[in-house]
């Protein structure tokens, strides 16, 4: 009589008892178990040494068990405070393998471990104009990424970990995730459906600069994301599509509690292929309500815009898009007043809070020009809408200038040029609790060398600048740093 595995492969009474008994040992000794199991696996098969499987298992998935290793060790698992998520994921990476061993795939699946080692020089950590702080930093990422396609089904998940070593400033030593997901599912040929999520845990000042020109403490953010959706094809030339999509940031520091917000919104739109009036044209209408939750402020937004994509050439594209946002404040203002207790010599100080409401109707517009060359590709994204989000402490207005290029120079090597401006706005007592009125510029060159297309150097410089008008406040910071990445694709 005999016992099957997960695997399908028929395993005899003796060894279905050793891996009975193996299943007790502790979780350190857990990979040794798998390795164990796996190679008596293989040898009911093909009958090699048991050397020569686990050499060649070793060999063909290196990163993956350098993967392993790493989320197993103690400087990755020691005051971890998720360390369920960080279970979770040593099991799907033991089950993954499980499948690599024996499983093959019709479809396109593949999933890609890595690990990449980044060493970087900052001069000036937190942005302060007049205590710069330097220091040495030491990134070590493992990462995961699966996708899978089929006729029907779009995959795709990733994972990894920061974990940031400060030389000068240790109690800055953090080990921050990223995790991410999306789905989309064929129903019919017409109709699909979607969903997405995300979890971070991160602590650098310079998190969002990139993106947003803002800039926070060190303290721990957690931010959440999910989001549900379906698409419609109409006609060959028509399609619409409707989302809904939620956001929740919290900082785990309570002296920036007042930081944490909720956001969710609802959109829609159509798209409407315009060739027959005008060569490699389309159209887009978009809608949508989004709410907003501050402590002590919410913000209930209404947006409509139209839009244009025009492809030029098989090179050139452009995107524009404008329209405008209608936006509703609802908010607490405390005010101090002196009550005569007995006038006129005794006076009592009361605290009055007072609801308010601020109304705004406001403009947005975005314009995209793309070229993608064989050797070179970039993009220049004009922008200006009202945005709220983390650290902002309600709606900003803000205007900006991305632009990006890269260029294959060799077979090896290849470089990067970015450059972005923004300019943040916010009227206090009107759809923010702070005044804030910001400029940030950053320009950063880089280069790569591929040893191999799953082995390669990376390394950039990067200048940052802000001024903050309201407080006359200005700053600057120089950045180099240097990332070796190894990954290892499997099921290709």
């Amino acid at each position: 009589m005999t016992n099957h595995d997960i695997t399908g492969f028929s395993m005899p009474d003796q060894e279905s008892r050793l891996n009975s008994g193996n299943s007790k040992l502790n979780t350190q000794n857990s990979t040794l178990q798998f390795l164990l199991v796996l190679s008596k696996r293989s040898s009911i098969v093909s009958r090699p040494s048991w050397v020569s499987v686990h050499f060649s298992l070793i060999a063909h998935h290196f990163p993956l068990f350098l993967c392993l290793l790493l989320f197993s060790h103690p400087i990755f698992t020691a005051n971890l405070k998720l360390k369920t998520q960080n279970s979770k994921l040593q099991f799907l990476l033991l089950a993954v393998f499980l499948m690599s061993a024996g499983s093959a795939f019709a479809d396109q699946f593949r999933l890609l471990p890595s690990i990449s080692l980044k060493q970087e020089f900052n001069d000036n950590l937190f942005f302060d104009e007049r205590a710069k702080s330097h220091d040495f930093v030491t990134t070590i990422s493992p990462g995961l990424e699966l996708t899978n396609k089929t006729e029907k089904l779009d995959l795709a998940l990733s994972g990894h970990v920061d974990i940031l070593q400060y030389l000068e400033n240790s109690s800055l030593n953090r080990k921050d995730q990223f995790y991410n997901g999306s789905a989309r599912y064929s129903l019919t040929q017409k109709l699909g459906v979607s969903a997405k999520g995300s979890y971070t845990s991160d602590s650098r000042p310079d998190r969002d600069f990139l993106v947003s020109g803002l800039l926070y403490n060190s303290a721990r953010r957690l931010t959440t994301t999910y989001g549900f959706g379906s698409d419609y094809v109409f006609t060959e030339k028509t399609t619409g599509f409707v989302s809904y999509d939620y956001a929740k940031s919290e900082w785990s520091n309570p002296k920036y509690l007042f930081y944490n917000y909720e956001w969710y919104g609802i959109n829609g739109g159509f798209s409407r292929d315009m060739s027959s009036l005008m060569a490699g044209t389309k159209a887009q209408l978009n809608m949508g309500y989004d709410n907003t939750k501050y402590s002590g402020l919410e913000i209930d937004t209404y947006m409509a815009s139209l839009g244009l994509t025009k492809k030029f050439s098989e090179v050139w594209s452009v995107s524009v898009d404008g329209g405008g946002r209608y936006l509703r404040s609802d908010f607490a203002v405390t005010t101090f007043q002196l009550v005569p207790i007995f006038p006129p010599l005794i006076y009592q100080v009361v605290r009055i809070t007072q609801p308010q409401t601020k109304e705004k109707l406001d403009w947005l517009a975005h314009s995209t020009l793309s070229y993608a060359g064989e050797k070179t590709s970039g993009n220049l994204t004009l922008g200006r809408d009202v945005y709220a989000g983390s650290g902002s402490l309600g709606a900003l207005e803000r205007t900006s200038a991305v632009l990006s290029v890269s260029r294959r120079l060799t077979w090896e090597w290849s470089g990067t040029f970015s450059a972005s401006y923004y300019k943040n706005r916010a009227k206090s007592g009107e759809f923010g609790t702070f005044e804030i009125n910001r400029e940030a510029v950053s320009v950063s060159p880089g280069i790569r060398y591929e040893f191999t297309r799953d082995f390669f150097l990376d390394a950039a410089y990067s200048f940052y600048w802000m001024k903050d008008i309201f407080n006359e406040r200005e700053m600057q910071r120089n950045q180099v740093w240097v990332r070796l990445t190894v990954q290892h694709p499997m099921f290709e």
